[in-house]
């Protein structure tokens, strides 16, 4: 007589192995997790700096296009809060909305063009230090030389 058993594959986890799954996944996100978060401080540092660049470039290309002063000055006092792009006589040209996960702990008043496209004369270069909110290792600097030309370096100003 011959037993005829049919193999039935064993359909799921044990608890142990789903314990042991979740463990390594925990372990790998809490290695990932700090990382990602300097990668997402580091980004809204670029991106800030880089609207305010783009943003120093364009008052200056306006003012020697319509030959009159074009200022950016800081919305409600702060430059957090983002700024606005203006003409001598007060005509919005351009506004930054607030700025997330950034501070700036060095900036000027306002930034004036000339029509000539440079800033004014016998004053201090206009200077941004610009760090992430959370981790004040990580900065960039915004100069802007009295030619008008605004340059942009990973490092305190």
């Amino acid at each position: 007589m011959a037993f005829s058993q049919t193999f039935k594959p064993q359909l799921g986890l044990t608890l142990l192995e789903l314990l042991v799954v979740l463990a390594i996944a925990s372990v790998l996100a809490g290695i990932a997790v700090p990382s990602f978060q300097q990668q997402i401080a580091t980004s809204r540092l670029k991106s800030a700096s880089s609207q305010l660049y783009l943003a120093t470039i364009r008052a200056r290309s306006e003012a020697v296009k319509r030959n009159t002063s074009i200022s950016i000055t800081p919305t409600s006092g702060d430059w957090i809060n983002g700024w606005r792009i203006e003409t001598g006589d007060g005509a919005t040209i351009a506004i930054q909305a607030p700025l997330k996960g950034v501070a700036f702990r060095r900036a000027p008043a306002s930034v004036i063009f000339l029509i000539s496209g440079r800033t004014r004369a016998g004053i201090t270069p206009p200077s941004f230090q610009i760090e992430a909110a959370y981790d004040s290792e990580i900065v960039r600097c915004l100069t802007i030389d009295a030619s008008g030309r605004p340059y942009v370096r990973a490092s305190t100003c």
